[in-house]
């Protein structure tokens, strides 16, 4: 169990980094036209028509998907295609692309697999496959795929060597059984003390693959180990049973992938009176059996290679939309099936953004992927092999007909076991709540307020915000500090939201020993030298200003820029930083200082049009004064660019300026939420509780 602080230290952190990151897609390459042979007279060649991004974006996608739907193994495959569906319905509302699904059952037999797999190869609009889910099949299929060019993503095939050396087409984000059988072992060994062990696999290359590699670590660990072999199609393991008690086994490990089957063993081990250890590979994570069993699935080891998805907050969305379209119960494979879409289409995304829907740019954009984390709360990396890097086999035990983590990695920050602790505990929160710029603080106020309500939820804690309002004022936002200190039971702040209360409020909280986080101060010096109690999750305006001249200089070809600051610490900084980086590169700056107070910006939008100014940049952080300038531009006949840092983030001066804010540049320190999928519950809690609109 993390600690109490752990606990608030993550939680404090997830508070400010509500996001994680969306990327701009390159930009489609153009396919030159062809040539004709020279002819005697000279005739004029019609370039061939290129697709334009428009054009590419409203194709239809197709992702072909495989898996068992019929036969002992179809609860695998049924509740992989469930979760398929539910993240390519995400995927279509929220880019306006149109992915539709071709199926394919391939009853978890190689033989009907590579059939499957060749309709799919002969389908040139199918440009990713989800799927095989078994191990055999996945093999079968592999030469099919690779020689079609055609990228396929497993989400439960696990024999180790389908990534070594495998192939370039064929991606697996899930460990294997090599992972699985270090983990397996060691809990044998090092926790149930096993010294006989009756393994039992059912002559798929899963099954005997892993058995291989689990009894080479057992007997090397001085085990005593028998094993047995069966079809997918035998349904009396009564002799099974019997062997395995007279073997004196300590446990009985079936590596099976029928659900009736491994029901059907664990009710005739009990029947015969066998007191050991029942025990169970992924294929066994499924309640189908488990009812089938009744009592005697009680107690069942089951390991399984990722998180199961009713325990991650993060997937709460995807899991509802399938509860709402298929069932409320389902199991880890459908999580693993939906994350491994999710890198899929995250693939296709890049590729419709380049203007290149092809199966070779879908290919080299899973090899390429980098994901800081996915709804399953798990990062993405394709190692030698295209073998997920990283990954670990997670621990059940069946208690009370369902799956209890036993131990694996946390796949989720708000997956948290319940702490015991009655007091109040409170979170100090600061920003501007009235005034103009008002619209940071509340809405800042309203995520932190989301965020502690999960959180309160999944721990049992129960923390309160004191929020204070600071009016981006530092005067004010000392006093707020002072006053807050003051609050013992105040354990961490989140704010202030301007730098020039930071800087007001840093030593206030220092001496006080009070660890404060901001979400949105960026002036560079807070932390250059910084104080032992300040925390900035968040880059810098050296960050921000660089990112911004390298935008004028090399996209936008700026030679002449007007700029205004309101005389804050942030826009003073910011607004130096920028000056030198552009006057550095031969830029001609002018420059004008206005207060936060000012409401008419027509003689600054004069002064801009008269120096020529290729960009107007204003580092404010009141929305009307933004809104003003923009429009007061328009009027005057400025037809350059406006250009806003982080504080031009909000709807609102764009809602105020209409027209006159098209066509304006913003830079901000982190992603839009309304953009990542793994912020879907906050933002629905906010957009509830608050307001739809928000940045």
């Amino acid at each position: 169990m993390l600690t109490q602080f752990r606990k608030f230290a993550f939680f404090a952190l997830l508070v400010i980094l509500f996001a994680a990151a969306c990327r701009q897609a390159p930009t489609g390459a153009v396919t030159p036209a062809p040539t004709t042979p020279p002819e005697t007279e000279e005739q004029e060649v019609e370039p061939t028509p290129v697709p334009t991004q428009a054009e590419e974006m409203s194709k239809t996608i197709k992702l072909g998907f495989m898996g068992p739907l019929t036969g002992g193994a179809a609860f695998i495959g049924q509740e992989q295609l469930g979760f398929v569906k539910v993240f390519v319905d995400e995927f279509n509302e929220r880019t306006g692309l149109n992915v539709e699904i071709v199926e394919g059952d391939d009853e978890i037999n190689p033989d009907v697999g590579k059939v499957v797999a060749e309709r799919f190869v002969a389908d040139p609009d199918i440009l990713v496959v989800v799927g095989p889910a078994g191990s055999q099949v996945c093999e079968s299929t592999q030469p099919v795929f690779e020689a079609a060019g055609l990228a396929h993503l497993t989400p439960s095939c696990t024999r180790t060597t389908l990534t070594d050396p495998g192939t370039s087409t064929f991606f697996r984000p899930i460990p294997t059984d090599d992972d699985q059988s270090k983990t397996i072992a060691a809990h044998m060994l090092d926790t149930l003390g096993v010294t006989a062990a009756f393994m039992v696999e059912d002559q798929s290359s899963y099954a005997v693959g892993l058995v291989d590699q689990l009894e080479e670590i057992l007997a090397d660990g001085g085990v005593s180990v028998e094993r047995a072999s069966v079809t997918q199609e035998e349904t009396d393991f009564s002799s099974i049973a019997t062997s395995a008690i007279a073997a004196g086994a300590d446990v009985v490990f079936f590596a099976g992938q029928i659900e009736g089957q491994l029901g059907t063993l664990a009710v005739q081990l009990r029947e015969q009176g066998y007191r050991g250890i029942y025990y169970l590979p992924d294929g066994g994570f499924s309640l189908g059996w488990v009812s089938t069993a009744g009592e005697a699935a009680h107690g069942t080891y089951v390991t399984f290679f990722a998180p199961d998805p009713n325990l991650v907050a993060t997937m709460a969305p995807f899991n509802e939309r399938y509860a709402a379209e298929f069932s409320a119960e389902f199991g880890a494979f459908g999580g693993a099936a939906g994350y491994t879409a999710f890198i899929a289409l995250n693939a296709i995304e890049t590729c419709a953004g380049a203007g290149d829907i092809s199966r070779a740019c879908v290919v080299d954009a899973l090899a390429k992927t980098d994901l800081a984390t996915t709804p399953l709360g798990l990062p993405v990396r394709f190692g030698p092999g295209n073998q997920i890097e990283g990954g670990s086999f997670s621990l059940f035990q069946i208690e009370d007909g369902g799956f209890t983590l036993l131990s694996g990695d946390e796949p989720s920050a708000m997956m948290a076991e319940k702490l015991e602790y009655d007091g109040t505990i409170k979170i100090g929160f600061l920003g501007p709540l009235t005034g103009g710029a008002a619209f940071i603080g509340q809405e800042q106020l309203g995520f932190a307020q989301v965020t502690v309500d999960l959180f309160n939820e999944e721990t049992g804690l129960n923390v309160e915000i004191r929020a204070e309002d600071d009016e981006i004022n530092p005067d004010v936002g000392k006093v707020v500090a002072e006053r807050v200190a003051a609050d013992a039971d105040v354990l961490v702040v989140i704010g202030p939201a301007g730098s020039q209360v930071c800087e007001s409020t840093q030593p206030v909280f220092e001496a006080a020993g009070l660890a404060h986080l901001t979400p949105s101060c960026t002036r560079t010096t807070l932390t250059d030298p910084g104080t032992p109690t300040f925390f900035r999750p968040i880059p810098t305006d050296d960050d921000q200003s660089k990112t911004i001249a390298a935008h004028m200089l090399d996209t936008l070809g700026v030679t002449t820029a007007f700029m205004v600051e309101d005389q804050s610490s942030y826009a003073v900084g910011l607004v130096d930083q920028l000056e030198e980086i552009l006057a550095d590169a031969g830029v001609a700056v002018d420059r004008a200082s206005v207060t936060q107070e000012e409401t008419d910006f027509s003689s600054i939008a004069t002064s801009a049009i008269a120096a020529g100014a290729d960009v107007v940049f204003f580092a404010g952080q009141i929305e009307g004064q933004l809104g003003t300038l923009a429009v007061q531009l328009r009027e005057q006949g400025y037809d350059g660019i406006y250009y806003l840092p982080d504080g031009g983030f909000s709807l609102g001066w764009v809602s105020t300026a209409g027209e006159a804010a098209n066509g304006t540049y913003v830079t901000f320190f982190a992603p839009d939420p309304n953009l990542v999928p793994t912020m879907t519950p906050y933002n629905v809690r906010y957009a509830d509780a608050y307001s739809e609109d928000f940045g």
